[in-house]
């Protein structure tokens, strides 16, 4: 099969997301237009998030905990870590809660 000649408009979006990062799809258009480059706002989206790339689901090994405790109970301490603002944090908060109940 022959290679079309002419424009290649997922590199025109690219070009024009790089110089414009922060401007919306409908505006890229506007843009590309301007040079002769018909693309919908549609297609400058779906260029724009292929460009972010994939990520990796991040993943916990988990050992068995026996009687010292469940997963349910690990769930809830990692979300309780995430919603302190990290590790540093939540000891901090479980340090006060100590001091509160010895008063």
């Amino acid at each position: 099969m022959a290679k079309k000649a002419g424009v290649n408009k997922s590199q025109a979006i690219r070009d024009a997301l790089g110089e414009h990062p922060r401007k919306p799809p409908r505006e890229i258009v506007e843009i590309l237009k301007g040079k002769g480059i018909a693309v919908s706002a549609q297609y400058v989206s779906m260029v724009k998030s292929s460009m972010k790339g994939k990520r990796k689901a991040k993943t916990v090994k988990v050992r068995k905990l026996g009687r010292a405790g469940s997963l349910g109970s690990l769930a809830a301490a990692v979300e309780f870590i995430r919603t302190a603002g990290g590790l540093a944090a939540a000891k901090s908060a479980l340090e006060a809660v100590e001091a509160i109940k010895k008063l």
